[in-house]
């Protein structure tokens, strides 16, 4: 939107992909209202980039709905919220000292390396 009207939905199962160093970024900004459904997945697979604590903003109990990690360096730089799963598939995942937390509601499931210097919460 360039007016700050209408809404950005991630609707059930819908799949946002990215290979931006920040992602979600400001590339997605100047809607009204944001939405991401529990069961949509935001997919992180560029070579290095940042997780985001709250995705466009969002409170932190509206955070992500499945995370998806896909290939290179991914990055947890302050806490971030994932209602449902998180799935590294071929990615070194990272989360830096202190950061309190990096939770999972749902599952891990991993098929490569996580590199945990922080905190991770497992389930509900």
């Amino acid at each position: 939107s360039t007016t700050g009207t209408g809404a950005f939905i991630l609707d059930n199962n819908g799949i946002l992909s990215s290979s931006l160093a920040v992602f979600p970024n400001n590339s997605m900004t100047n809607f009204g209202t944001y939405y991401i459904s529990e069961t949509s997945t935001m997919d992180f697979y560029g070579a290095v980039q940042t997780i985001l604590p709250n995705p466009f903003g969002l409170p932190d109990l509206q955070g992500y709905g499945n995370v998806l990690l896909r290939n290179g360096i991914k990055n947890v730089t302050a806490p971030v919220y994932i209602r449902m799963n998180l799935t590294n598939l071929s990615s070194n995942l990272n989360v830096n000292t202190l950061i309190d937390a990096l939770r999972v509601r749902g599952s891990v499931i991993n098929t490569s390396s996580i590199f945990n210097d922080g905190v991770i919460e497992i389930g509900e």
